[in-house]
């Protein structure tokens, strides 16, 4: 079989693989005995036309609210913040030609696939074997949050495919590329924010090239507030809000099981991978690869980060440290890499240039 043939039947294969791990929570449809699980983490609302909309929670339903808003079919009054500084998403979704459940969801996938693609690159970049990416491509599919709450409503595909593109063109070193993440990353969420720590620390393991690529990050800053606020206003409401800290909050998540079952689930065999990675890295390797994967151990920590101040402020779920995966999937394949070495498997080689 040549090349193409056998990259044109995986990408098929990968494709279908995502295909088949969404369907089941398709809009919330859940199939099977999953409605069983699922069917109490939700609300019921009414639309203005006084339909019920079954089981979402308030952020997917104030998706729905915006891409109706958008299409000239919602008012105002019913759209809340901080969910209305997120707009970008809800946009695109408006001028699909589907209801606005599935538009989103549709988005979803593609972000999704997009995310896998870049992933799929990034550890190609780093000079991994074939058989290594495709394990890298089918840790992120076949992992809870990509089936649990990739397609259910929400906007955090979009963010996965921000980290996901960001930190391959940081590899690549395509500065001026790389703007255009943190131009687009405040309509989308704020939680893109974790790619700027990314960015800072690259540049600073880097350091021996030039200051440009310090000058870069600070405009980075720079462009990712500004446009923060501007999207603050897009959707102009007379209430500000902010996820501050509260006693109230931590109670309730702390006395939450889902709190805990939804952060390990979600952290996964990548997470504890990488976390096995990042000993490894402090303990035995090289200084220059532990230079090599800084970045992701510094994305893996801000995701962390963000899933902690979200039990302290908001209602805390899986999707917070679903936001590592980008970092932590390529310190899983670097450490599945030293221990395909370290047994000595004669069919897989060494391929990462330390």
């Amino acid at each position: 079989m040549s090349s193409t043939k056998k990259n044109l039947l995986t990408s098929g294969i990968l494709f279908l693989c995502l295909l088949l791990v969404s369907i089941p929570r398709f809009n919330r449809n859940d199939m099977g005995i999953l409605e069983k699980f699922t069917q109490d983490d939700g609300l019921s609302y009414s639309n203005d036309e006084g339909v019920s909309i079954e089981k979402l929670p308030l952020d997917a339903y104030q998706y729905i609210l915006i891409t109706e808003y958008f299409r000239g079919k919602s008012t105002i009054d019913l759209i809340q913040k901080p969910y209305s500084d997120r707009p970008l998403v809800p946009i695109i979704a408006s001028i699909l030609p589907f209801d606005p459940m599935t538009s989103i969801n549709i988005l979803n996938f593609l972000f999704m696939l997009a995310s896998l693609y870049f992933i799929y690159k990034t550890i190609s970049l780093l000079g991994f074997s074939e058989y290594l990416l495709l394990i890298g491509c089918l840790l992120f599919i076949f992992s809870f949050p990509t089936f649990y709450y990739g397609v259910i409503g929400n906007i955090d595909p979009a963010v996965i495919f921000l980290l996901s593109l960001g930190l391959f063109l940081l590899l690549l070193n395509k500065w001026h590329f790389l703007v255009s993440i943190f131009l687009l990353g405040p309509f989308i969420k704020e939680s893109v924010v974790i790619l700027i720590p990314v960015c800072f620390y690259y540049t600073w393991v880097k350091r021996n090239i030039s200051k440009i690529p310090l000058y870069w990050c600070v405009a980075y800053s720079i462009v990712f507030i500004t446009f923060y606020f501007v999207s603050k206003n897009i959707i102009q409401l007379p209430d500000d809000s902010f996820w501050f800290p509260s006693v109230k909050v931590v109670v309730s998540n702390l006395l939450r099981p889902r709190t805990f079952l939804s952060f390990f689930l979600s952290f996964g065999i990548p997470g504890l991978l990488s976390v096995i990675a990042i000993y490894q890295l402090l303990k035995n390797d090289s200084s220059d690869s532990l230079k090599k994967y800084m970045p992701m151990i510094v994305g893996l920590v801000c995701s962390i980060l963000l899933s902690i101040y979200a039990v302290l402020s908001a209602y805390s779920d899986g999707r917070f440290i679903w936001l590592s995966y980008p970092f932590s999937i390529l310190l899983s394949i670097y450490y599945l890499d030293k221990m395909v070495i370290k047994i000595k498997l004669p069919f897989i080689k060494q391929s990462i240039n330390d």
